[in-house]
């Protein structure tokens, strides 16, 4: 008989083909995967919603001053290096909130920048999720500026099937520890 020890979220069982891995941890193990991406898979991400080149969307080191922080620090960076891309409140959100799925950091950094015209920033927005809050700013003549205080998540194509797949596994497990706990006092 087919026997193996499997970790869950309900701790170690022995486990055959009679009483497997529940199928809610399986299902959870999956939408892990869905969501896992790299950094290449985010600046891909990003260049596909602004259509830019791979050139124009990357990672790099900047110095800034942090408030929470009271000094200028060296922070990862999302850079957008285009003069065409209008970066919306709506897209500073989404770009933030992607990133936030990606990796766990205390602070995130997106800027917009102009290759030609100067200043060379034209977009900026940041957000820290400890304070829950961020602040996004079009560094135009206006300097248009809005406080970001929760991020939405991106909605991916696969999380109405995920969620439908969710409800199904907890219906089986429930189903099947009923079966079991009937065969038990049986």
């Amino acid at each position: 008989m087919l026997q193996a020890v499997v970790i869950s979220r309900s701790g170690t069982r022995t486990t055959g083909p009679q009483n497997g891995p529940l199928s809610s941890d399986i299902v959870e193990e999956l939408r892990q995967l869905a969501e896992f991406r790299t950094h290449e898979e985010l600046l891909q991400a990003v260049r596909q919603r602004f259509a830019i080149s791979p050139g124009c969307c990357y990672l790099d080191k900047v110095r800034v001053r942090i408030p929470s922080e009271g000094h200028e620090v060296g922070v990862e960076c999302i850079v957008i290096d285009d003069d065409h891309v209008a970066f919306t409140v709506e897209d500073a959100q989404w770009t933030l909130a992607a990133w936030m799925q990606v990796e766990p950091k205390s602070y995130y950094r997106v800027q917009v920048r102009s290759r030609h015209a100067s200043p060379t920033t034209r977009f900026v927005a940041f957000y820290q999720p400890a304070l829950k809050r961020g602040h996004y700013a079009a560094l135009d003549p206006e300097r248009h500026a809005v406080e970001l205080t929760s991020l939405p998540s991106p909605k991916e194509p696969w999380d109405d099937s995920m969620l439908t797949l969710m409800v199904a596994a907890g219906e089986e497990d429930a189903a099947r520890a009923k079966t079991a706990s009937e065969t038990a006092s049986g």
